[in-house]
């Protein structure tokens, strides 16, 4: 399972403000940095992550969550879509293999906003949905009261 790891503690989900680095070093990367709110981070076994290089550019890297210097926050416990599991992942000095840049270096800033567009898209549907599953309970409940 592979996760999405973009949003960070001080920054939200604002791509300019991006604080994970990827340091180049002897044929491989060098991953700082923490993710915030990252869906299944504890289960998968990789994370498409966002950083930033030494250029400024933004980039994306397969970094395998059982590597050395990985770590995990506490799993929140959410009040809805209980199904998933949400932390924050935590990268300390941890090396990747070169070959583990997706695509070309940089430039990955207006494929990051495009991935954050589709995925904020699929929210009003779900809450709709859930709104809607609320409103037929309430129905049940206020038919079946007695006075």
């Amino acid at each position: 399972m592979l996760c999405f790891a973009f949003t960070e503690p001080e920054t939200g989900s604002d791509p300019k403000q991006l604080k994970t680095t990827a340091e180049p070093k002897n044929g491989r990367y060098v991953i700082n940095g923490a993710k915030r709110f990252i869906t299944h981070a504890t289960m998968g076994e990789a994370c498409v992550t966002f950083a930033r290089e030494p250029s400024g550019d933004i980039s994306m890297f397969i970094v395998p969550l059982k590597n050395k210097g990985v770590s995990f926050g506490q799993v929140e416990d959410k009040m809805g879509l209980r199904g998933t599991m949400l932390s924050d992942i935590y990268y300390d000095n941890v090396e990747i293999p070169e070959d583990n840049l997706l695509g070309s270096h940089g430039g990955k800033f207006d494929e990051l906003k495009d991935a954050m567009l589709l995925a904020r898209s699929a929210y009003p549907p779900n809450a709709w949905e859930s709104w809607k599953h609320v409103l037929r309970i309430r129905k049940v409940c206020a038919r079946s009261r007695t006075t």
